[in-house]
């Protein structure tokens, strides 16, 4: 029985052609599916695959009936068809390994290519077995439209009904694109809005009070002013987070022989009398005034007003694959696991709090959020 999809489409909507290709689903129904496909392959450890074929212009009705006709005669009858956006059809394949999902962009893209415009051929999978989580981290664009940035695509050409690659080769069985990238949900017009004017407006309000918890930093302690930190992003997009110094030189050396005192279950390290923690750091650490400096990173769009705490990047590398789905809206400073009180929750417990979030903020929710961080923050009793 499958689990019950989330109610916030996790793929951004587009207006539907007006052409009916019959044998193709619709772009809300193949959503659907691909989310579906991807909560059943975190709970059963199963793979999946998707390949998209993409033309320079959206496709025209009568390339939708020629592609739904090939189609129709090649794919099994457990795959789905539509489209992803306007130029970009997509197959989903079940139950599929990479070089599976291959033979089948191989298969296709020979039948289509004999009468149809040059086009790109691209394979996704989830969760993609021969990708390094390093290599995700360092992608710098999202835009998956642009082949020149694409390592993963290849074109396909028309010319007497010949397949032909980029160049001029077969594409590699290893050309594997990261799915993450076709989940990310782009931040909403209020919600940049909010960050930016909020933001703004308390680095003018507070720029005493940075400016002399600056100094008290470079008067108590030796080391740099700003401490940054190497974090995972929106889709695992790698960026460095800033804070005020509240720890020793070289505190970073030491956290491995630390390691089995912290005090958060799971990869990541928590530990509330940490050795390498200065005394002023500490009192920055209890009144959260050593994350003013990450406005700087709100306003550089890094990070939200709320959302998912980012978390460094070893830690994010050591999640099991259902909890990076946090990945899949920009990390913020406040969330509904920063505002609990009592007892830390367990690792799994945090997660979902950020999986709840994702699947259902709004404009409202946030304020909320910020409103409850400011007294969690005051009684101390948050897990900040």
């Amino acid at each position: 029985m499958f689990r019950r999809l989330q109610p916030t489409p996790t793929l951004p909507p587009f207006e539907e052609p007006a052409a009916d290709a019959g044998y193709l689903c619709s772009n809300g129904y193949l959503k659907k599916m691909i989310t579906r496909e991807r909560l059943r392959s975190d709970r059963s450890r199963s793979s999946f695959a998707l390949v998209t074929l993409a033309l320079p212009s959206p496709w025209q009705s009568g390339e939708l009936h020629q592609a739904a006709r090939v189609l129709r005669d090649r794919l099994r009858a457990t795959d789905d068809v539509g489209l992803l956006d306007l130029q970009r059809l997509a197959i989903l394949l079940p139950e599929t390994p990479p070089a599976g999902a291959w033979k089948v962009a191989d298969d296709v893209s020979r039948l289509l290519s004999r009468d149809m415009r040059r086009f790109e051929v691209e394979v996704f999978a989830y969760p993609n077995p021969g990708e390094r989580q390093d290599r995700m981290n360092d992608i710098d664009e999202l835009d998956v439209s642009d082949s020149d940035r694409s390592p993963h695509k290849h074109n396909f050409s028309g010319t007497h009904g010949e397949i032909a690659s980029a160049n001029g080769k077969s594409p590699p069985r290893d050309c594997i694109a990261p799915m993450q990238s076709l989940f990310v949900r782009p931040l909403p017009a209020w919600k940049r809005a909010l960050d930016i004017l909020s933001a703004s407006a308390a680095l003018i309000v507070l720029s005493p009070l940075l400016l002399l918890i600056g100094l008290a930093v470079k008067a108590t302690s030796r080391g740099p002013l700003i401490y940054a930190q190497q974090r995972d992003g929106q889709a695992g997009r790698r960026f460095h987070i800033y804070k005020f110094r509240t720890m020793i030189v070289d505190a970073d050396a030491m956290k491995a022989q630390l390691r089995s005192l912290s005090e958060q279950d799971g990869p990541a390290f928590k530990l509330k009398n940490d050795p390498r923690v200065t005394p002023f750091g500490r009192f920055l650490r209890r009144t959260c005034l050593d994350e003013l400096p990450q406005l700087f990173n709100v306003l550089r769009g890094d990070m939200t007003l709320v959302g998912p705490r980012p978390m460094c990047s070893k830690e994010a590398r050591e999640c099991a694959q259902w909890q990076r789905r946090r990945l899949d809206v920009t990390p913020g400073l406040t969330c509904i696991w920063q505002i609990q009180t009592g007892p830390k929750p367990a690792f799994d417990d945090w997660m979902r709090m950020d999986l709840r979030y994702s699947s259902s903020y709004s404009f409202w929710h946030d304020l909320k959020l910020i409103a409850m961080t400011i007294p969690a923050i005051m009684r101390r009793d948050g897990v900040y």
